[in-house]
């Protein structure tokens, strides 16, 4: 991977440290990172700011920062594909002193993934932004939502703000009036970050949770207990397998809720709070293909079965032929279930080889550069040829209430169907406050979102029913913070 690096004056980021972390090769995006992670690559940029790091296989998040306190993040990071950071200010978040504190950090990219990692400092340096993360410092949890400014330092409050985690059980934390953050605790004191809060409000610090034993009742929540029973396709149980517990959010991502493995005789028992909807089951055994399954709410107990993998090869092609090197790749099972969606990267010669089970399968690129109509794996069908297209552009303006650009505003699309993919896809405004975005289908309406921080206020637009292909389209950004009575802007 061959990548340059330049601060805000477009001098060269001399002798920056780069790190990227790859996502797994092909992954479940119900569970997100939660699943094993390759090896962290390392590397230096040079006197020229330009850096090279072996090629991964897979994309990633791809970090560079400074000595003398620049920074920047980006993902997804494409393998092959060149790289251009601009470095700014970081930002510093501090514990108190003398307590040792763990990180868990969670940065949303632009293809929806949560990334997630782990970190034991008291002094965490971070690319400006907004960030996420839960810290435990002498067994007290805290989650906070970080908000982060180019140099900008945060003190993270005294552990005696928090609320403690006792006992070496597994617990549930559920921030109140947030049910989308949740920390679920192993035993030995290991701790796993689960949910990545997306719609939480913006506040310093959650002040009422609940922490309780896994399956135990709280006010207004009841949870029972579910069997589940994994077999193999010869109907025998599987000991050891990963049973996972995740509840369906609107925007059709999955949210980690419940972990536990199967015994001897390949059953286990999972924990489900009434406070969760639209509840599946994935499964993962050793020498089979990964299994997702509706939970039933009536159903006290559960048989999922497990197959050996067949192994589909699937050759992505570019518009104009050539090999699609570093394309991801969603394959959905026959239900088109969101659950069971694994996400697969192509090599540097365009394959992707998916571990599948023996039934009809759907594959989509997943590639904002491209537009894809699909393609249909039957049963038997091991290989198969996946042609891009260049789509269509959508070309538009951002704009202020007096025509001057707005030079600078992030712009996000979105289909209100839910069919494109990536689900979300952003650009920079240029200097005249023109935007593009390419590989879109033609004939339908999309949204746009603009905003933009002006002199410490936000500033947003809205657009809707924007359609590729059909002229320019502007979009004008406001002032959206509110006026407070007695003070002007």
């Amino acid at each position: 991977m061959f990548g340059v690096l330049r601060t805000q004056d477009l001098q060269p980021a001399r002798h920056a440290m780069v790190s990227f972390r790859p996502m797994p090769l092909a992954r479940l995006e119900a569970l997100g990172s939660f699943q094993a992670q390759p090896a962290v690559l390392q590397g230096k940029a040079d006197a020229r700011g330009e850096f090279r790091i072996p090629c991964p296989q897979s994309p990633g998040l791809l970090t560079a920062w400074t000595e003398n306190g620049l920074a920047a993040m980006a993902a997804p990071v494409h393998p092959g594909d060149p790289v251009r950071l601009e470095l700014v200010p970081s930002a510093q978040v501090r514990a108190p002193e003398g307590e040792p504190t763990t990180f868990w950090l969670s940065v949303r990219g632009n293809d929806a993934f949560g990334w997630h990692w782990r970190a034991e400092a008291n002094v965490l340096v971070l690319a400006s932004g907004e960030h996420e993360a839960w810290t435990l410092r002498d067994g007290i949890a805290h989650w906070q939502r970080l908000r982060l400014l180019p140099g900008e330092t945060v003190m993270l409050p005294a552990s005696r703000e928090g609320r403690r985690v006792v006992g070496d059980g597994t617990y549930r934390i559920v921030v109140a009036d947030w049910p989308d953050v949740e920390l679920l605790g192993a035993r030995a004191g290991a701790v796993v970050l689960c949910g990545e809060a997306a719609e939480a409000p913006l506040a310093p610090w959650w002040p009422d949770g609940r922490i309780t034993p896994m399956g135990t009742d709280t006010a207004g929540v009841t949870v029972r207990t579910r069997r589940v029973e994994v077999r193999d396709g010869a109907d025998q149980p599987v000991a050891g397998a990963t049973v996972w517990l995740t509840t369906e959010r609107a925007d059709a991502t999955h949210r980690v809720a419940a972990k536990v493995q199967t015994d001897a005789a390949g059953t286990a028992s999972v924990p489900v709070s009434s406070d969760l909807a639209d509840t599946w089951l994935v499964v993962e055994a050793e020498g089979c293909a990964p299994r997702a399954q509706a939970l039933p709410a009536a159903t006290e107990q559960v048989r999922v079965r497990v197959e050996p993998p067949v192994a589909r090869a699937i050759h992505v092609l570019r518009p104009d032929g050539s090999p699609a090197a570093g394309t991801d790749l969603r394959v959905l099972d026959a239900s088109l279930a969101t659950a069971s969606a694994i996400r697969v990267t192509t090599d540097l010669r365009g394959w992707a080889h998916v571990p599948l089970a023996p039934a009809a399968a759907v594959v989509a690129a997943v590639d904002a550069r491209y537009a894809c109509e699909g393609l249909v794996l039957g049963p038997a069908e091991v290989q198969a040829e996946l042609q891009l297209t260049a789509g269509q552009r959508l070309r538009g303006r951002a704009v202020l209430a007096d025509d001057q650009p707005a030079a600078g505003a992030v712009v996000t699309l979105r289909d209100p169907g839910g069919r494109l993919l990536p689900r979300e896809r952003t650009a920079r405004a240029d200097a005249g406050g023109w935007f593009e975005f390419t590989g879109l289908p033609g004939g339908r309406q999309l949204v746009l979102f603009a905003q933009q921080q002006r002199g410490g206020r936000t500033w947003s637009g809205k657009l809707v029913r924007a359609v590729a292909d059909e002229g320019t389209w502007t979009i004008e950004l406001r002032d959206e913070d509110p006026v407070l009575p007695g003070h002007g802007k």
